[in-house]
């Protein structure tokens, strides 16, 4: 289990919402797209390549946006914690292959490696471990399930870290702290949904323990969960 967890989330929010992520930068920050980067440049962020919001808008992922964004974030004094090198969403070799060969001509800066559905670990040699700064699982919600315990583990292995996307319920935050041990999540649900922002104020706040699989973390912590079922019914 990690000490502190990072959550990131979509630029947005109301205003007590972002001056909450504001005054608390040692767990929380923004996830920025080619698109919005750079809302608030002295705040903490990971870049996103923008791959996920063209694939779920029905877009044409932009190139030109992506390195206009990394050029930006160079001549920026405040950097990102990591940028996500550019994929394609739930095809795994063709994501690897993509993602490689940006990394191949990309300047030094902290790039994570997204890993989609049909990539495994004996994909992914040292020579590349050393060159990228951690992993992000991406992929479908089913994929991740099976497969996300085994990236942040390699991950970990190879002494780089490993982040979750999408992991923006109490269930998912709870998962990825406590049982696959990762450094990082991210969701726009955060900001968009007031029952998501319910669940990351008591991911915070409390005492989460790990356990051995999700399952049984969940039972074991069934009052939390029902007091927040409660919660939402009135």
């Amino acid at each position: 289990m990690v000490d502190n967890m990072l959550i990131y989330t979509s630029w947005g929010g109301n205003a007590r919402q972002i001056k909450f992520i504001r005054e608390n930068q040692h767990i929380m920050g923004w996830c920025y797209t080619p698109q919005n980067y750079g809302k608030v440049e002295t705040d903490r962020y990971f870049l996103d390549n923008g791959a996920w919001s063209a694939f779920a808008n029905d877009l044409t992922w932009d190139q030109d946006e992506f390195i206009t964004a990394v050029k930006r974030q160079m001549s920026s004094p405040k950097k990102p914690d990591f940028i996500i090198l550019p994929d394609v969403v739930g095809f795994g070799r063709e994501s690897l292959k993509r993602s490689l060969a940006w990394l191949n001509f990309m300047p030094d800066l902290p790039w994570y490696l997204a890993v989609q559905n049909g990539m495994f670990p004996h994909m992914i040699n040292k020579s590349i471990c050393k060159r990228i700064k951690g992993f992000m699982v991406g992929g479908s919600v089913e994929w991740k399930e099976k497969t996300a315990k085994i990236w942040t583990e390699f991950a970990h292995k190879n002494d780089i870290k490993c982040h979750i996307g999408r992991a923006g319920t109490l269930k998912k935050l709870l998962w990825a702290k406590n049982i696959l041990g990762a450094d990082s999540v991210d969701s726009s649900n955060f900001v968009r949904h007031p029952e998501n922002w319910e669940d990351l104020m008591m991911c915070l706040q409390t005492d989460f323990r790990p356990n051995n699989s999700l399952s049984s973390y969940l039972e074991s912590n069934e009052s939390i969960l029902e007091a927040k079922e409660i919660g939402a019914t009135q």
